[in-house]
């Protein structure tokens, strides 16, 4: 079931029973999410159950496309992604 975000709202759309849709057609969570983000011109987000601070290109952002650009602590689930720390002064936020 896709549900709709609030009329105030552009992003957040959740679906629900994507786990059994993916079983049923063979395809992993995130590539579950590429196939539907695609047909319906929407933007995904995974919660694949790791998370971590990331860079975003606000260039890209503004345009409408996220894109990552470095972590700021390592992910797990993205262990081929770039790590930058964040600046000392930034370290707790």
């Amino acid at each position: 079931m896709l549900s709709p975000p609030p009329h105030d709202e552009e992003f957040g759309w959740i679906l629900t029973g994507d786990t059994d849709l993916a079983d049923a057609t063979g395809q992993g969570g995130r590539e579950l999410a590429i196939t539907l983000a695609r047909a319906f011109g929407v933007r995904a987000l995974v919660d694949d159950g790791s998370s971590g601070r990331v860079i975003i290109d606000e260039d890209a952002a503004a345009d409408g496309h996220l894109r990552v650009v470095h972590a700021l602590e390592p992910i797990s689930a993205e262990p081929h992604l770039a790590v930058t720390p964040p600046p000392k002064w930034a370290g707790d936020w």
